[in-house]
């Protein structure tokens, strides 16, 4: 399997079990090439330029050639003829044809693969341009902005974790506030005797 960004990019179709019990598992040259159409579909609507003229193609629909049909699945022209007039029997593909091109129609996409691929395979590209800048954001967020920035770490505004002591007036981080002041003040001994009394009996039980 190629890198995983390109996997994510190029999306998916999605397959039903029903296909071990429907028969077309068994017929080995028509599940190959139900499967290329399945993954050749346009899932939106676009247009395509096909021998000077524009072509619209809508969702379960995409442009067919035997040769070409040939060339990528590995089958002959006449195995990818008989395996379609199955598709066809079996009411999974319709065809319609030009002097210049086919078009193949998957019965029932919207049904089967519809808007809630197109919205997952969204979803998928979305994520996939995101992630490194929700990396970015979650390193920046183990670092506490400092007081001259505001509470504003890299763009993203956050409650600050800094506040005042009350009596050096110093700026703190709030897990550095003991009641009464800082633990700097507590280390100068500048804590009232009353809060030392709750620390002491704290830290001896």
């Amino acid at each position: 399997m190629g890198d995983i960004e390109e996997v994510k990019r190029l999306g998916f179709v999605k397959l039903y079990r029903s296909a071990l019990h429907d028969g077309t598992l068994r017929h080995h040259n028509m599940w190959i090439l139900w499967t290329y159409c399945l993954m050749k579909a346009s899932y939106t609507t676009r247009e395509l330029m096909i021998g000077g003229q524009m072509v619209r193609l809508d969702p379960g629909q995409l442009i067919f050639g035997r040769h070409k049909a040939a060339e990528e699945t590995g089958l002959s022209e006449r195995q990818i003829r008989t395996s379609l007039d199955g598709l066809k029997k079996a009411s999974k593909v319709t065809t319609r044809s030009t002097n210049k091109y086919s078009i193949i129609s998957i019965v029932n996409w919207d049904t089967y693969q519809g808007s809630q691929i197109e919205n997952d395979q969204q979803k998928v590209r979305q994520t996939t341009s995101r992630t490194p800048q929700i990396k970015n954001e979650k390193k920046i967020k183990n670092y506490p902005p400092t007081p001259l920035q505001g509470g504003v770490a890299g763009g993203v505004r956050e409650t600050s974790p800094w506040t005042q002591c009350p009596r050096c007036k110093r700026e703190i981080l709030k897990s550095d506030l003991i009641d009464g002041g800082c633990i700097k003040c507590q280390e100068r001994g500048e804590i009232p005797e009353a809060v030392k009394m709750i620390i002491y009996g704290e830290e001896n039980g």
